[in-house]
């Protein structure tokens, strides 16, 4: 018999307190005192009834069906307080399972287990779904067919200064209306734009360089917490910004023979971003003509003939030690290559600094500001550009598309 139907039954009968039914009953007391609560939750307590008379404390009630008696409350303190026969639900209704700890004795037999839940999140679960669908749903493009003739000898490189896909910004106290339908019209009008001015080169570099989208999960916060104004919901700003990377990926396959993608993490969105990789990365998995940098560094790397980009968000290191940076991790094509450029962002607008051997380069932004940039007095020229590198010759053209254009389009 369980200790419900011993305790129903009155086998604690004659007992004065209740260390004494404990100690007849051969239990645990705080195992009985909680048993006692789940009847008493269900409408049939136990009380002390004494063979000398002693007026109890509760009167024992007629015995009931031990199932319906032992059928939970909406909690339960854990699954160790209850008889191993007993069926208990560990998981309320409407939370889901977080974490379970038990207590193992000398004898390897389980004395207590803690189940511990949270309250279900249906956003939370949102975005579980859309990561877990990534790896099961998302469908495989195939081979594409590339362009006639292409330059070997060249590389196009389409940086991308922080998009803030996401971000959301009322002119009126922003200077500029912003959400993600501007995002995306801006971002892939622009890769039209420069896409049409680029050589025949056979190869191009797409660097989204960090702060892709705006906010880092459901909660509308940075990755480190601090909030932002946010336009939609966390997956739906994730599927824009895939899109928008799928169609300057399709771009820059009309015109280039191959085509690699950085896709940058930033301190808006470390995780999103290394995930939206991640989920890139499987959709062009059998294309031969695309190839996604999947690393969770925060350097990414590229060599060209004679040149050797690095990109980095530009919040975690000082422009003087990315220098240091590209010649310890990339000592051999520092060593063999005479161009040296990195891309960075962060700063919204276009800074160029040359050191020993190596430009950085800080990206500027088509993203409008937000009422706190605004309030604190920044400004900066939005625009994007691609650059042309030789294999021989480095850095050899560039090509410019502002906002101002963009927007008369």
């Amino acid at each position: 018999m369980t200790l419900a139907e011993r305790l129903l039954a009155g086998e604690h009968h004659g007992c004065r307190t209740w260390a004494d039914v404990a100690a007849k009953l051969g239990v645990d007391e705080r195992h009985m005192r909680v048993v006692r609560k789940a009847l008493e939750a269900r409408g049939t307590p136990v009380g002390l009834v004494a063979d000398s008379g002693v007026k109890t404390a509760t009167p024992m009630p007629e015995y009931r069906d031990v199932d319906a008696v032992i059928e939970p409350p909406i909690k339960w303190p854990s699954v160790a307080a209850f008889d191993a026969e007993v069926p208990v639900p560990v998981v309320p209704v409407g939370h889901v399972l977080r974490g379970v700890s038990t207590l193992v004795g000398a004898d390897g037999e389980t004395k207590q287990q803690w189940i511990k839940t949270t309250a279900q999140n249906d956003e939370r679960q949102a975005w579980l779904d859309a990561i877990r669908a990534i790896g099961e749903e998302m469908p495989r493009l195939e081979p594409s067919v590339g362009p006639g003739y292409c330059d070997s000898d060249l590389l196009a490189v389409y940086p991308v200064g922080d998009p803030h896909v996401g971000a959301l910004a009322w002119s009126e106290d922003a200077g500029a209306d912003y959400d993600m339908r501007i995002a995306e019209d801006n971002l892939v009008g622009a890769f039209a734009h420069l896409t049409a001015l680029a050589p025949d080169a056979s190869e191009a570099l797409l660097i989204f360089i960090g702060d892709n989208v705006h906010a880092d999960g459901q909660h509308n916060t940075t990755t480190k917490g601090t909030r932002v104004d946010v336009d939609s919901r966390t997956v739906k700003i994730a599927r824009t910004a895939i899109r928008i990377g799928r169609r300057a990926v399709d771009l820059a396959l009309q015109k280039h023979s191959h085509v690699r993608l950085i896709w940058e993490r930033g301190n808006h969105d470390e995780l999103i971003s290394a995930m939206t990789a991640l989920a890139f990365s499987l959709v062009y998995e059998n294309d031969p003509r695309v190839s996604v940098d999947t690393s969770p560094e925060m350097f990414h790397w590229f060599k060209f003939g004679q040149n050797l980009i690095g990109t980095h968000h530009g919040d975690k290191v000082k422009t003087t030690d990315l220098l240091g940076v590209m010649a310890v991790d990339r000592a051999a094509d520092w060593s063999a290559c005479k161009y040296r450029r990195f891309y960075c962002g962060h700063y919204h607008h276009l800074m160029t600094k040359e050191l020993p051997g190596l430009i950085v380069e800080y990206l500027p932004t088509l993203a409008g500001s937000d009422a706190w940039h605004r309030a604190m007095g920044y400004r900066s020229q939005r625009a994007m550009y691609m650059d042309v590198l030789h294999r021989e010759w480095g850095h050899v053209n560039r090509h410019i598309v502002g906002i101002g254009q963009l927007e008369a389009a």
